[in-house]
């Protein structure tokens, strides 16, 4: 059964530190892949609910929410380490695929029971996510060559830019667009170079991302190499837009480079031909995110050093 894929679902765990303990006990046969001893765990539950209910410590509607929860619960667990027969035994007993269950697959035997039980490849989620958001983060050519294969639509997810542009922030009932570069910035941000160059292969639409600002902002030594990749796509170096975590009020790549005060980086950037007049929605230019962000006086003037050496010619 596949619900609405709401992030969101009450937490039942029990009523006692012996019941929270069963409840952990029965995460971990989840994870482990015994479905014998799942079973047991979830009839001594449902067992202990009924009694609590006859005993009148709670309703009966609590000890539903309850079941709701381990299901949910355990499925996810099961979906993370692939182990099919207690997927199919908790969706027997009727856990939904949620939003958490969708994102906790990591490998193909684990798409393959949600697409077989409800879920679409371009399926709408939450904040205008989509399924091969999760698949991108898992950073593995196999398997994301194969569900594209299947029909995701790497321009199809939330188009950030223009949600943050003119609403300020990517909402839980934001609906995907068909123009966005979510895929793409991802991979640039996360990924391999390898998974970027496969969602161009499939028609990914570099002009619809900020891959270059994502790049500026990989938690790796590899920015500039792949940087440099992107921009040999033909990427505009000097393309605008909006995104997050970064606060930015728009900007270039040069503008992240400039906050996150990546000295080498901003180098390439101008080097590049990066404009470094261009401003965010107030006029505020590199020189002011570095300024108000770096938080060292020497790194900062290490930076406006780097900018007029590259200043315009007047």
């Amino acid at each position: 059964m596949l619900d609405q894929l709401s992030p969101k679902l009450q937490r039942f765990e029990g009523a006692s530190d012996r019941a929270y303990e069963s409840y952990q006990e029965y995460l971990e046969v989840c994870r482990q892949g015994d479905v014998a001893q799942v079973q047991q765990l979830l009839a001594q539950q449902t067992q202990r609910g009924q009694e609590w209910v006859s005993s009148g410590i709670e309703q009966n509607p609590r000890q539903q929410q309850r079941k709701t929860w381990w299901l949910v619960r355990g499925l996810e667990e099961a979906v993370k380490n692939e182990n099919i027969l207690v997927m199919e035994y908790l969706h027997s007993e009727g856990a939904l695929i949620r939003y958490h269950t969708v994102e906790a697959a990591k490998s193909r035997g684990s798409w393959e029971f949600l697409l077989n039980h409800g879920l679409d490849v371009n399926n709408p989620m939450p904040e205008a996510k989509v399924p091969l958001l999760h698949v991108v983060s898992c950073n593995d050519p196999e398997l994301l060559t194969w569900f594209l294969s299947l029909g995701a639509d790497p321009n199809y997810g939330p188009n950030e830019s223009r949600l943050l542009r003119e609403e300020g922030a990517i909402q839980p009932y934001s609906q995907p667009e068909k123009d966005s570069g979510a895929a793409l910035e991802m991979a640039a941000w996360e990924c391999d170079i390898e998974i970027f160059e496969l969602l161009l292969e499939h028609g990914a639409k570099l002009e619809n991302s900020l891959a270059l600002h994502r790049a500026m902002m990989r938690n790796s030594d590899d920015r500039i190499a792949f940087a440099e990749r992107i921009l040999s796509h033909g990427a505009d170096i000097n393309r605008f837009g909006h995104l997050s975590p970064v606060p930015l009020r728009g900007g270039t790549a040069l503008a992240v480079a400039a906050r996150l005060g990546t000295l080498d980086e901003i180098r390439w950037l101008l080097e590049h031909g990066v404009d470094q007049y261009i401003g965010d929605s107030q006029g505020l230019t590199a020189s002011h995110y570095a300024y108000s962000t770096v938080g060292s006086p020497v790194r900062f003037q290490r930076i406006l050093d780097l900018l007029n050496e590259f200043k315009r010619p007047q």
